[in-house]
């Protein structure tokens, strides 16, 4: 697996989750959301790769 380059860690910190999950929904992923999750640091944002278990 490659990893996301730093710069497009930082892209993708700016857009919202609801615009990213759109995105994987319109390109046939479905269900790819933890429910409930809730920030620890209100002003930060979390980006990078997620791993299945």
């Amino acid at each position: 697996m490659t990893h996301p380059t730093l710069e497009t860690l930082a892209k993708l910190a700016q857009v919202s989750t609801a615009t990213l999950t759109t995105s994987l929904f319109r390109r046939g992923f479905r269900n790819v959301f933890i429910q409930g999750p809730q920030r620890i640091n209100p002003g930060r944002n979390m980006v990078g790769p997620a791993y299945t278990l």
